[in-house]
């Protein structure tokens, strides 16, 4: 089992804690909400130790406006993540292999699933909203990591 560790993220400051992504509940209050001033918001998990990633499914929070704000979405896998970096203003994970892309906004309350026959190798998970355009945030209500379990 993947015991993932939630490292960096640019969060919000009523108590809604980028860990709330990755604990077990998709019932309101628990999920993660960027800061509104962010202008690229991201998510970034460590999952302790190198995986073959083959799925991470996302759960949008899915009441009210806050499903709109799940659009403009990448998922990439990295290798190494070195937190000074990375910033509120700075945050290019382009250099990590791409998992997946979703356009959105969902069209129902499912997960959004971004995955890889093959798998992609990495210790490092990224969410990340690229066009912020009228809504600057990233909202996520509950993320599952699907690895390939070698040997």
């Amino acid at each position: 089992m993947v015991d993932p560790s939630v490292i960096a993220v640019c969060s919000h400051p009523r108590n809604l804690i980028p860990d709330l992504a990755v604990d077990g509940s998709v019932v309101s209050p628990s999920y993660y909400h960027s800061y509104p001033s962010i202008t690229n918001p991201w998510w970034v998990v460590d999952l302790q130790a190198c995986h073959l990633v083959s799925a991470v499914h996302v759960q949008p929070k899915g009441d009210g406006s806050h499903t709109n704000y799940f659009k403009s979405i990448q998922v990439r896998v990295g290798l190494e993540f070195d937190s000074s970096q990375y910033s509120d203003t700075s945050s290019d994970f382009s250099s990590w292999a791409l998992l997946g892309t979703f356009a959105g906004p969902p069209s129902s309350q499912d997960p959004v699933i971004f995955s890889s026959s093959e798998g992609v190798s990495g210790r490092y998970i990224s969410i990340k909203r690229h066009d912020t355009t009228n809504t600057p945030y990233l909202v996520l209500a509950e993320v599952w990591i699907y690895v390939y379990v070698l040997g």
